[in-house]
């Protein structure tokens, strides 16, 4: 991942999430913490970000594919589309390790509840630190140049 790549998507990771927080406001929905929505949108999507483009820094065609099944998994599992208790218990397993099931919690709690995000934004920063360096290890500029 070169420098101007991570600016680039990082820059269109922000605007998507202020996209995104705009839209639903546009629509007429508001939320309990506005700051704290709108910074944990944010957050999540520069984290789905570092997945991603790390994921396809590494192999673009095998990245691709799993980061769609990554998406097709926190869909699943994230309780978000779907309560956790009636889903299998595969589902239920992965739930605590992906990124999703943070984002969906914190939003509930930013939207509606008491606002507290510690948990979920602690464990969206690890993860996105984690890719960013996984990323930057895929990218490994100079091999093969002599």
């Amino acid at each position: 991942m070169e420098r101007n790549g991570i600016e680039i998507n990082g820059m269109i990771a922000v605007l998507a999430g202020i996209l995104v927080y705009g839209g639903v406001h546009i629509i007429g929905l508001t939320a309990v913490h506005e700051m704290k929505t709108l910074f944990l949108i944010v957050l999540a999507s520069i984290t789905f970000m570092a997945i991603v483009t790390a994921l396809t820094t590494w192999n673009s065609r095998v990245g691709a594919f799993f980061s769609l099944i990554l998406l097709l998994l926190q869909l699943a599992s994230s309780a978000g589309t779907y309560p956790l208790v009636l889903t299998n218990d595969f589902f239920r397993t992965i739930n605590p390790w992906l990124p999703m099931s943070y984002s969906v919690s914190g939003l509930r709690q930013t939207i509606s509840m008491a606002g507290t995000i510690q948990e979920q934004v602690v464990f969206l920063i690890v993860t996105l630190v984690i890719f960013i360096g996984l990323g930057v290890m895929a990218y490994r500029p100079g091999l093969g140049e002599e």
